[in-house]
């Protein structure tokens, strides 16, 4: 039996997760995409100093779901926004308590215009697509109605003041005719119908009369009311006689959400109680009658938002999670939204390090390195993951703090870019210092991404523009300005030694020459049904083709080659069985592939929680699901240096077996978040008694 080399794993969790909270989701059937809207937690009262928000496009076409957009707001311009809304032809809208309903050019990732709403903070926003009608809840009780055309928004009229601030908004089209279209709002106490053609509020439901607040209501096509409000009561009202047809007292705490399935048979509730209570419509010889039915517990803290998608009940809160509920199960998937641009690898002659980005400073580590007593002993293992022990702990070098929020960054073993939404910034560093230089170029706002090509360049892109800079002490100077092929938004840009890659919104691939001053495009891979989730260049053939490597939320992966731009082969991932560990199970369909590294005769792929090793001559791929919510992988440098006896494993580091002897192999280092570190960040919980327990 030939003895078998060994791939040494990092095992990160020094990586501090900030989670942001999803305050609120929206979907567009037609592109089959879902809107996230995420802000800061606050664990105390607001500061000025809040983060501002975040709005994320996630595509789930596919069994596997994927971030496929991120957009940054203008810390300088923050909108403190509370609700986001699609229209049915695409078009995305937020409001926020900066009193402005904003719509959003998803090409460039930036708000491009934005509409006073009566000088009000605005909470809640209702689009009607039918009518191309947006109503806007507003903190002095008024209802603000625009009407939507195809280049901007035109105000109609105000609905009279209510008197207390609008929390929630529904249209709803009485006996499906257009022209009695009515607004159902939620406030304190009550919950108010307006006419939308005679412009007045024309009755009113009271579910309280001690400031019992209404946080959310549906109303169903038969004008059945439902209402979940502070005392954790979820409500159903008959809309035509505004009377109660029944109450369930079926939370601890107060109701953030209500969705309901497209046949309106079952109804959905959940809040900072975050068990999802289901009640079910009984059709009986007189009256209709809803029952509680069942509970699911997918989150641990409170729920903020939740939607129906055929039949999957999508919701999202303060954990930061997206989960995904089949309605006929119990079982649930979560989601962590992507990371990987918060992570960067380098090494020089002697040492490894990471760059970890935060919202306000940029942290450099230096990694451990193995004692190279243990590495004899876990050789002679033959089991997938094996603790390693450490000659040297991780060691925390510097921070560089930003007083803007940072949004993008890259580094190597001199360099550090890095981009606030107005602009961006270099410095060169070393262990003990940094010194930060001049930038001899005109700022460049809303960065999407930075990518260090060599030593001496550096690419940013905007939009569908991208700008290469020389890197000098002296000052960084602008070198090229290119756009990219057929002026798309671009996504991810990759390099090589001479190869600049960039993936855009089209799911086109253009292939740069950086050897040649004018940055020629070499050309195009165009034959891409969807957008890759994760990409990377294999650089293990040296002085021979580069090969793109590329994986999709359809279990594909496919391999190019770089130099004459050809699809060498195609892999179906869900084919494969995990025959080397019997007790692990095959491919996760239900999560995209987001890192892809290498080892000496194998592929590394990993997806939220699993960790594959793909070996193509052989047709086997080995499974680990000893991970969780990975957010960053890559090949580093193998480094090994004689240390005295004080061992130590604070890194955690492991090893994978191989099928060649090779002791050249690069280490593999791996960033993962627990669920346990995600928890340890949020707000207490709601106390909750369990069975047995005083």
């Amino acid at each position: 039996m030939s003895q078998s080399s060994q791939l040494m794993t990092h095992r990160i969790r020094f990586f501090h997760y900030e989670p942001k909270s999803i305050n609120c989701i929206d979907f567009n059937e037609k592109l089959g995409k879902l809107a996230l809207l995420r802000r800061s937690i606050r664990k105390h009262k607001p500061s000025q100093n809040d983060m501002p928000s975040i709005i994320e496009i996630w595509n789930v076409k596919q069994k596997a779901w994927y971030l496929e957009q991120t957009i940054h707001e203008d810390p300088d311009q923050s909108n403190l926004l509370e609700s986001i809304a699609w229209s049915r032809c695409g078009r995305l809208f937020s409001c926020g308590l900066n009193s402005y309903l904003n719509e959003y050019d998803l090409f460039n990732g930036r708000i491009a215009r934005s509409y006073c709403v009566h000088s009000d903070p605005a909470w809640c926003m209702t689009i009607d697509s039918d009518n191309e009608l947006i109503a806007v809840g507003t903190e002095n009780g008024f209802i603000c109605i625009f009407k939507m055309f195809d280049d901007c928004l035109q105000f109609e009229k105000i609905m009279p003041k209510n008197d207390n601030r609008i929390l929630c908004l529904q249209w709803h089209h009485y006996d499906m005719d257009s022209t009695n279209l009515f607004l159902i709002a939620g406030s304190i106490d009550f919950v108010k119908i307006y006419s939308y053609r005679q412009g007045k509020c024309i009755d009113f439901i009271r579910i309280g009369n001690n400031r019992i607040v209404c946080w959310c209501l549906r109303v169903l096509k038969d004008f059945t009311i439902i209402t979940g409000d502070s005392n954790g009561t979820v409500s159903f009202w008959n809309g035509k006689t505004v009377t109660l047809i029944q109450s369930y007292n079926s939370h601890r705490a107060d109701i953030l959400t209500l969705c309901n399935t497209n046949d309106e048979e079952i109804v959905f509730a959940a809040g900072v109680d975050p068990t999802i209570v289901q009640f079910h419509r009984c059709y009986g010889p007189q009256i209709t009658t809803w029952v509680c039915s069942r509970k699911r517990r997918p989150h641990n803290h409170d729920i903020r938002s939740m939607l129906i998608n055929k039949n999957l009940l999508i919701s999202g809160g303060i954990d930061s999670l997206l989960s995904q509920i089949s309605i006929d199960s119990n079982g649930h998937i979560s989601y962590l939204t992507n990371l990987f641009h918060k992570c960067s690898f380098t090494s020089n002659d002697q040492n490894n390090f990471i760059g970890l980005m935060y919202d306000k400073f940029i942290q450099i580590w230096r990694l451990g390195d193995a004692d190279p007593r243990n590495e004899a002993n876990s050789k002679e293992s033959s089991t997938m993951i094996t603790r390693l022990k450490l000659s040297e702990k991780a060691t925390k070098l510097l921070d560089i703090k930003s007083r803007k929020p940072i949004i993008a960054f890259d580094m190597n073993s001199e360099w550090i870019i890095y981009a606030s939404y107005q602009t961006f910034k270099a410095v060169t560093w070393s262990e003990e210092r940094i010194e930060k230089i001049k930038i001899l170029h005109d700022p460049i706002s809303n960065i999407s991404n930075i990518r260090l090509l060599n030593n001496d360049r550096f690419v940013v892109s905007y939009g569908c523009n991208f700008d290469i800079f020389e890197l000098d002490r002296f000052g960084i100077v602008l070198e090229y300005s290119g756009i990219s092929y057929e002026q798309k938004r671009i996504h991810r840009i990759l390099s090589s030694e001479n190869k600049m890659i960039i993936l855009t919104a089209d799911n086109c691939i253009s292939i740069y020459d950086l050897n040649h001053s004018k940055y020629e495009l070499l050309g195009t891979i165009t034959n891409i049904a969807h957008q890759p989730c994760a990409l990377a260049i294999d650089n293990r053939t040296k002085n021979l083709a580069e090969k793109l490597w590329l994986s999709f939320p359809n279990s594909l992966l496919i391999e190019y080659d770089l130099n004459n731009r050809q699809q060498c082969q195609t892999l179906m991932l869900n084919k494969f069985k995990s025959n080397e560990n019997k007790e692990s199970r095959s491919f996760n369909e239900h999560w995209t592939i987001k890192q892809i590294a290498f080892s000496k005769n194998s592929i590394l792929l990993a997806d939220d929680n699993n960790l594959y090793m793909l070996n193509i001559e052989q047709q086997r791929m080995i499974k680990c699901d000893k991970y969780h919510h990975i957010i960053a992988m890559a090949n580093i440098q193998h480094q090994t240096r004689k240390c005295p006896d004080n061992n130590n494993d604070d890194d955690n580091k492991s090893k994978i077996n191989n099928d060649d002897d090779d002791d050249d192999d690069d280490d593999l280092v791996i960033i993962e978040v627990t669920n346990q570190m995600i928890m340890a960040t949020l707000p207490p919980l709601l106390v909750m008694k369990t069975y047995g327990v005083s």
